[in-house]
């Protein structure tokens, strides 16, 4: 969880601490009869107005502000029965039958929220969810034409007054039911549709909520209500308010329900120099250190993507590049020069060999890592998901185009150490993390292999990367040395891999035998790459 959310929920509670000691110091004062019913109406309006900011599915904000204005009207039916309309006894009994509209209007929208979160913009409401709308409403309505037909509440002393002895019918018992395991089923779905959230601590706080309104429910029936100076400590109406806010803003901060909150974790995570910049061109979020406006360096590339509401702006370092392409000028000034010395057409045929063997080996790597920068460009310009999230990805593809550069750089050699491989593994394994992976890597691979081998082994992990990397969960990764070939072991657990992931092309000479064992989500993947020989 972010600072800022730790920072929310940390609003909510001191809230709530604020609003039991005035509730008891302001009780029965003349001046703040309706306190109660104004605290908590201001406080419902008030998160709804920060939950507007932070939420990025319009879908999801109408339906959170529906929330909120749905308790801003049950504190007003409370301040109507209470308060002004007490020599009214119908208006006051219709404005406490209105509690179980708007409560009931609440509890559906939650769960139209759950419903709608990851949800594609021009996916509708199904069928089953417009008939759970029509049976909730028809209950909603049950309740309040009560005078009708009784079947809900009804009255022993004959007369329909809200303060008469009163007991409960089987519309009641129904409505209390219907509601409780719709309830039920959206916090089911919202935690269903979120997987990521692995701690126990964040489980235990999604929990608190729920658990503190079902021990008040119960102590308000058994009248066992914690009371100060034998004053209630809140009323249910108040418990329902906070625990329902408490609950949607937790699933705000912990990414359950889609917001901008995430950028802080971004910026902890990544090493890159990233500026979030508002409409305005002011800086609203920056990583660790970062000056903005970028300063003015040719060995720094600015590059600029735009979201909604403003831009992201991250510097990359091209000081590599820059030297790399200074040291060819070099080497071309220096073929030209010596090209006006050499007295022997052999001698100008060597340099001239020279200059064009590296300039093969960058085209090589080039052409190696083009279906890793189109895969780049593609994430670039698609917004199926948040740039975040697509942004670790690119991550990920990058630390395989520098490691495989440098190990075809390394392959004009006829052998290459082991080591390089597992430096290979274990930096893409460090960017897999910030997907959320539990990811590890065990070597005991020592000495030299033939430099085919060694590619063809850290091609076979990136394809398996990127045909799993989605939905991946667990990662182990073996490397070892299996005579003169390599072995290589993946352990994994992922939602949706095809068993025959392989990279594009193995090296020439280099034949691969493949053992698969699966059990559900979980794959052992074992591979061995031998020069000659048939493959299996």
């Amino acid at each position: 969880m972010t600072a800022s959310g730790k920072r929310n929920i940390a609003y909510i509670c001191a809230s709530l601490v604020l609003y039991c000691v005035l509730r008891n110091l302001l009780y029965n004062r003349g001046f703040a009869d309706l306190f109660s019913q104004h605290y908590c109406g201001a406080f419902a309006l008030s998160w709804a107005i920060s939950a507007r900011k932070r939420v990025t599915d319009k879908r999801l904000m109408r339906q959170l502000f529906g929330i909120s204005f749905c308790l801003i009207f049950y504190m007003l039916c409370q301040s109507v029965n209470y308060r002004f309309c007490q020599d009214s006894e119908a208006v006051s009994r219709y404005a406490w039958y209105c509690y179980y509209l708007f409560m009931a209007a609440a509890l559906l929208l939650f769960y139209d929220v759950s419903l709608s979160c990851y949800r594609k913009p021009e996916e509708g409401p199904g069928r089953f969810q417009k008939l759970l709308n029509v049976l909730s409403v028809g209950l909603a309505l049950g309740m309040l034409t009560n005078d009708l037909h009784f079947l809900a509440f009804r009255f022993k002393t004959g007369e329909m007054l809200s303060s008469s002895p009163r007991s409960f019918g089987p519309l009641y018992i129904i409505y209390v039911a219907w509601f409780t395991l719709i309830s039920a089923c959206a916090v089911f779905v919202v935690v269903r549709k979120y997987r990521t959230v692995r701690r126990r601590s964040e489980w235990l706080l999604l929990l608190i909520p729920i658990i503190l309104l079902l021990l008040y429910i119960a102590a308000d029936i058994t009248g066992h209500v914690p009371r100060i100076r034998g004053i209630k400590l809140m009323q249910l109406g108040e418990a329902f308010t906070f625990a329902v806010i408490s609950f949607l803003e937790i699933c705000v901060d912990l990414g359950m329900i889609p917001a901008n909150t995430d950028y802080e974790r971004l910026f902890s995570l990544s090493d890159l120099h990233a500026v979030i910049v508002d409409g305005g061109g002011r800086a609203r979020y920056a990583s660790s250190g970062q000056a903005y406006p970028f300063p003015e360096d040719p060995d720094l590339l600015v590059l600029k993507h735009p979201i909604s509401g403003g831009s992201v702006e991250w510097s990359a370092d091209v000081s590599d590049l820059n030297s790399l392409n200074r040291e060819l000028t070099e080497v071309t000034r220096s073929i030209d020069a010596r090209n006006e010395y050499l007295s022997t057409e052999a001698r100008v045929r060597q340099e001239r060999t020279e200059a064009e063997t590296r300039n093969r080996i960058y085209d090589e790597i080039t052409r190696i890592v083009k279906p890793q920068l189109s895969l780049i460009e593609e994430l670039l310009d698609s917004g199926e998901r948040p740039f975040d999230e697509r942004l670790r990805t690119i991550a990920v593809i990058c630390a395989y185009i520098k490691r495989r550069s440098n190990m075809q750089i390394l392959a004009r050699e006829p052998l290459m150490p082991l080591k390089e491989l597992s430096l290979a593994v274990a930096e893409s394994l460090d960017f897999v993390k910030l997907l959320g992976v539990n990811a590890a890597m065990v070597s005991t691979a020592e000495g030299d292999r033939p430099s085919g081998l060694i590619i063809a082994a850290y091609e076979q992990v990136e394809a398996v990367l990127e045909d799993c990397m989605e939905s991946l969960m667990d990662l182990m990764i073996s490397i070892g040395a299996d005579g003169e070939g390599v072995s290589l072991r993946v352990m994994m657990r992922a939602g949706d891999m095809s068993l025959s992931a392989e990279p594009a092309v193995l090296p020439a000479g280099v034949v691969r035998s493949v053992s698969v064992a699966k059990n559900g989500q979980d794959m052992i993947l074992a591979f061995t790459f031998r020069e000659g020989g048939s493959a299996s």
